[in-house]
């Protein structure tokens, strides 16, 4: 450990970047990535004057500041949830409140290397049941857009090619009491793998069931299926894929409390292995992703023997067998809920935040074997001892009815977003 600060450039294996500022309000980061140079780049979101402004910054491979921006859409909280670096273009997708017309949009943004802006456009209707929330977004290899999310009871995805024409718009119906919003999706080989759930009542118990769906690039369903359809609350809240496999994390009470959950399936989606984490507490894993051997990385929170939350990371092999799991304590506690995980050259790259009415949005970057563990600047790096172990979740079928949304959705140049170049100040500290 060498030192702190803003500008400090660390000499070890990791570090911590604080993001906070005398700019004030809540800043969270919601998607991590990082390019070939090992720069780091995020999105989220900020607060100013009551409302959420849609949030982008980038730090060198130190963890050094370089640019950051947000958006301003003047009464409506605006929020980018997912990332994508495309031929030197940063690609941002998220959902804006557009308080002329009462509704949320699914919005996007993108902008090139310099942060400079060069197309922001949103998606949804001006009658009718108008858009409820987005899910996520992913961006092709093309720079087509395919966003996911929530529109009255039923799921919506739909295609905007790069030239920001509407290819098509699907809704989906799953049959259920009330379906709620799509954990994640990810984009393998032209298809697309979503996450989601669905409340449904099953005399005498509400169920929770966690699903997973295949979607190719016209939007038909190659699967749906049913993983986790058993008693309590099972939700999902990322999803990645990995050689053909899929990786599933979220919360289940399978096991009589809150545990972190992780599901493989095979490319059909039936289940390969289960796997909990967990103990006295609430446990929940929010983000997930693989590197090239297959391990995955899930992060989450648990209270599990504290009385404030922590970050929480565990990684497992291919085949479901705990390799590490370790916890990060600050006074005041840390939190994960919606934000991300990446990993690149032997490093893990998770975000979180602390603090309460005026976040500080954190970035962990740490070793992939679990190294480094101590005490820096009050944050403890710690091995956990929390219950893993394997269950057999009940999992089941299911079909989705497509149909085409009636009003029609439209795509919009956003009109009413001002951009502002941020101040926030960025703190490097060594671990």
């Amino acid at each position: 450990m060498s030192g702190s600060g803003p500008g400090f450039v660390p000499s070890g294996n990791g570090f911590i970047i604080e993001y906070a500022g005398a700019q004030g309000g809540e800043k969270r980061f919601h998607d991590i990535t990082t390019d070939s140079s090992g720069n780091i780049y995020v999105c989220g979101e900020t607060e100013a004057s009551g409302n959420s402004h849609a949030l982008v910054a980038k730090f060198n491979s130190s963890g050094v500041i370089q640019n950051q921006k947000d958006y301003d859409t003047y009464g409506g909280d605006y929020v980018f949830k997912t990332i994508k670096l495309l031929s030197s273009n940063i690609h941002l997708g998220g959902q804006r409140r557009i308080a002329s017309v009462g509704a949320n949009a699914f919005a996007y943004a993108k902008l090139n290397s310099s942060f400079v802006l060069q197309a922001q456009r949103e998606l949804y209707r001006t009658s009718g049941a108008r858009a409820a929330s987005a899910g996520g977004a992913i961006i092709d290899n093309n720079g087509n857009y395919y966003v996911f999310g929530e529109l009255g009871s039923d799921y919506i995805f739909s295609k905007i090619t790069a030239s920001h024409s509407l290819n098509y718009v699907k809704q989906y119906d799953t049959g259920s009491t009330m379906a709620s919003p799509l954990a994640a999706p990810y984009d393998v080989n032209g298809n697309t793998v979503i996450a989601f759930y669905n409340l449904e009542y099953v005399p005498p118990n509400f169920l929770y069931k966690v699903g997973l769906a295949r979607l190719n690039s016209s939007g038909s369903t190659d699967f749906v299926k049913d993983i986790i359809t058993d008693s309590g609350t099972n939700v999902p809240y990322a999803v990645t894929v990995h050689s053909s496999n899929i990786y599933c994390v979220g919360q289940t009470n399978i096991q009589g409390t809150t545990d972190g959950f992780i599901v493989k399936t095979n490319s059909s989606g039936n289940v390969q292995w289960s796997r909990y984490i967990g103990g006295s507490g609430t446990d929940r894993f929010y983000s997930v992703t693989t590197d090239s051997s297959g391990n995955i990385y899930a992060a989450g929170s648990t209270n599990s023997g504290v009385s404030s939350y922590m970050l929480l990371i565990v990684k497992y092999n291919s085949s479901g067998t705990l390799q590490w799991q370790r916890t990060i304590s600050y006074s005041g506690g840390i939190n994960q809920y919606n934000s991300g995980i990446t990993h690149k050259s032997g490093k893990i790259y998770v975000t979180a935040y602390r603090g309460s009415g005026s976040n500080t949005a954190l970035v962990f970057v740490l070793p992939d074997d679990g190294s480094e563990t101590g005490n820096f600047y009050g944050y403890g790096y710690a091995s956990s001892s929390l219950s893993n172990g394997s269950f057999s979740p009940t999992a089941g079928t299911r079909s989705f009815t497509a149909s085409t949304p009636s009003p029609a959705l439209s795509v919009y140049n956003v009109g009413s977003s001002t951009e502002r170049t941020l101040t926030f100040t960025s703190q490097v500290k060594e671990i």
